[in-house]
């Protein structure tokens, strides 16, 4: 009996994790109508981030992300603003009720994700470090 499982079992075990947060982020995003991606996107708007970043951080095309501000902006959720530093610049601004809508999600996740309900900080922690050194050595995303 192998003691090591092999990488496809890994992989294997990797993407049903995956598939679980990410319909437990899709819920959570969905209980303050927002779709995945709209979620993600105001979650990552926090930072701030730039609109191009943005697209690449969503393995989409700018045409796309452009479609998503927009929604995001007629709903409430973001505003475009004259950035300070740079007049020539428009800046992506999440909105109060873009940052409620955001804790709301993030609060589920923490009160319902298995990462969080079955490892112990520490684990949790370990569990960070390995993910960041796969994300580390793995090249640029596909998109």
């Amino acid at each position: 009996m192998d003691v090591w499982p092999d990488e496809r079992t890994i992989g294997e075990r990797l993407l049903v994790v995956g598939g679980r947060l990410r319909a437990l982020f899709t819920a959570a995003a969905a209980d303050v109508g927002l779709t995945f991606q709209e979620a993600r996107a105001l979650r990552l708007l926090a930072l701030p981030v730039a609109p191009r970043r943005l697209a690449e951080l969503l393995e989409c095309d700018p045409p796309r992300v452009a479609v998503l501000l927009r929604t995001l902006e007629g709903r409430g959720f973001v505003e475009r603003r004259t950035s300070r530093a740079d007049r020539r610049v428009r800046e992506v601004v999440v909105t109060p009720a873009g940052q409620d809508a955001v804790r709301h999600v993030l609060r589920r996740l923490a009160d319902e994700s298995p990462v969080m309900t079955a490892l112990s900080a520490g684990e949790r922690g370990t569990l960070a470090a390995l993910l960041d050194r796969l994300l580390a050595s793995g090249g640029t995303p596909p998109g």
